[in-house]
């Protein structure tokens, strides 16, 4: 069983969390105002089932093993993952960027990085950890993108060595 070197879980700020609840408790609140019999029971669902949605959105994990980068976004269920074999990544380094104008903002994003065509993942913040295994690169938000490196780095070369 590979070693798990380094594990992050990064979640929205607080104020979406808010905003998502004052969404529901709006749509609740329209959806009894609604006079069809039916409608509420449908509006409400919609909305519990959009929430749900979100809400696993949310979460963005990312797990070093000694053979492997997994990266996945959502909590419940997986909406976008990525393995990179740890001998695949040529060069890895912790980054700061910027999200709206190099990637366009957060979530599943491609845009350009100090002129390359990049893939970014990322669920908040500005900081992250640059990957390039040859073909488009990938930056993986992180709060603690150095840690990150640092794994990815001690992965790397564990793999060298064998």
């Amino acid at each position: 069983m590979p070693e798990v070197l380094y594990e992050e879980r990064q979640r929205v700020e607080n104020w979406i969390f808010a905003l998502l609840v004052a969404l529901v408790v709006g749509g609740l609140g329209w959806a009894y105002t609604v006079d069809d019999d039916s409608s509420p029971y449908v509006i409400i669902a919609v909305m519990v089932c959009m929430v749900a949605f979100l809400a696993n959105l949310c979460t963005l994990r990312t797990v070093v093993k000694s053979g492997e980068v997994y990266v996945r976004l959502g909590c419940l269920v997986p909406c976008y993952w990525r393995r990179l074999p740890i001998d695949t990544i040529r060069s890895a380094r912790a980054v700061t960027y910027r999200p709206l104008r190099d990637a366009g903002g957060w979530g599943v994003r491609f845009g350009k990085f100090e002129g390359r065509y990049t893939s970014f993942l990322n669920i908040r913040g500005n900081r992250g950890v640059w990957i390039d295994t040859g073909a488009r690169p990938l930056i993986v938000g992180s709060d603690a993108p150095e840690a990150l490196w640092r794994a990815i780095e001690k992965a790397r070369h564990s793999t060298k060595g064998k």
